[in-house]
């Protein structure tokens, strides 16, 4: 495939979205790797997403926002076009990061503090730019990890610098910035501004404020702290809108923090018996016949060395009280209140014990 920046082979799909594919390529001149994204739209919306998706990553410069390396388009039928977005590739996300360390040790309180303070970064460029630059969907997912370790924001095609002021709208007008947010946006992760319009507060930048609060709280307990779910084990949408509108989410009790270390503690042995089994039978010629148990192969999986295991079989202690506060400090429900992104940076660096940067400083002065 020839594209502007030489010619790329496509090495595999590395995800899917409802009208876009993203794919590995390399660069057969110089073996480079890159993620390109293929998105086709048939709608003017669809376009106008693309085009600020692309006019977006453009402009940005920053360690901590995956940056756009080369964008064209092409025309598919009548109306229709195609879009060819390249990237940097960054092989995981903070998801996958998170996932491939939940049954065993889990992140430190330092390890998440310091990514937090990386995707800190990247939103304080994004609301210190003129106009501020509003993400509106900074979840999980969409953090990514680069070769060299590097956490960066993805995703822009939900970035506005539009701000939205329901005082004042007509009800069929509340009604259809109801479904752009609700496009735009993950449930569990919207703020109360967002889902609320009668407490006819702005939305703007402090709606990403909020989103880093789940975020940090999800980095932490593995679940947002405003996720729901029915009778059944399914999401359910109107709970999740309703603890949101009451600020209705709670920390897990010493008891509860202790009996899920247990939990953990256990899986590592049971994991650890397996490895030892294994390691016995293929010594001893015999067959290992687990390895089509699920739940075996998951525990295979974690692969620990001895010094890594003796490490993740120290039960960790409940997340600082600092730590903590942070979280509350972002999920302020009225965003009059809710600190930006800067006085968060400010207060993660007394947790960290690390001087506030000198080049945030005069942008603090600006605010």
């Amino acid at each position: 495939m020839k594209m502007g920046l030489g010619t790329v082979r496509i090495v595999k799909t590395i995800g899917k979205g409802g009208t876009s594919v993203v794919y590995l390529v390399r660069d057969v001149q110089n073996n480079r790797e890159y993620a390109l994204k293929r998105i086709i739209v048939a709608t003017p919306v669809a376009k106008d997403d693309c085009e600020r998706e692309i006019k977006y990553m453009k402009g940005f410069n920053h360690p901590n926002i995956v940056p756009i390396l080369h964008a064209e388009v092409k025309r598919i039928g009548g109306l229709g076009f195609e879009y060819f977005i390249v990237m940097e590739y960054c092989p995981s996300t903070l998801l996958d990061n998170m996932n491939q360390v939940a049954g065993t040790t889990r992140l430190s309180e330092k390890e998440i503090l310091l990514i937090f303070e990386q995707i800190l970064s990247g939103v304080i460029y994004l609301h210190t730019r003129n106009p501020p630059v509003i993400h509106r969907d900074l979840i999980v997912d969409n953090i990514f990890v680069s070769v060299d370790g590097k956490h960066k924001i993805g995703d822009l095609g939900s970035c506005t610098t539009s701000q939205y002021n329901p005082q004042g709208l007509l009800p069929i007008q509340l009604q259809a910035l109801r479904e752009y947010i609700y496009e735009k946006t993950t449930p569990s992760y919207r703020s109360p501004e967002m889902i609320n319009f009668y407490n006819m507060k702005r939305i703007g930048p402090k709606a990403d404020i909020w989103a880093l609060g789940c975020l940090l709280y999800t980095m932490c307990f593995y679940i947002n702290p405003f996720e729901r779910q029915n009778a059944q084990g399914e999401y359910d949408a109107a709970e999740c809108e309703k603890a949101i509108k009451d600020v209705d989410y709670v920390y897990p009790t010493e008891e509860e923090w202790i009996l899920a270390e247990r939990e953990r503690v256990e899986i590592l042995q049971r994991m650890r018996a397996l490895q030892k089994r294994k390691e016995q039978d293929k010594k001893n010629g015999n067959k290992f016949n687990d390895l089509n148990d699920p739940d075996q192969q998951f525990l295979l999986q974690m692969n620990l060395n001895d010094e890594e295991y003796e490490s993740a079989l120290e039960m960790r202690e409940m997340y600082s009280l600092e730590l903590l506060a942070l979280i509350d400090f972002m999920l302020e429900p009225d965003p009059d209140v809710r600190p930006n992104a800067l006085q968060v940076m400010a207060r993660l660096c007394t947790i960290l014990k690390k001087s506030y940067p000198k080049e945030l400083k005069r942008k603090t002065q600006n605010q």
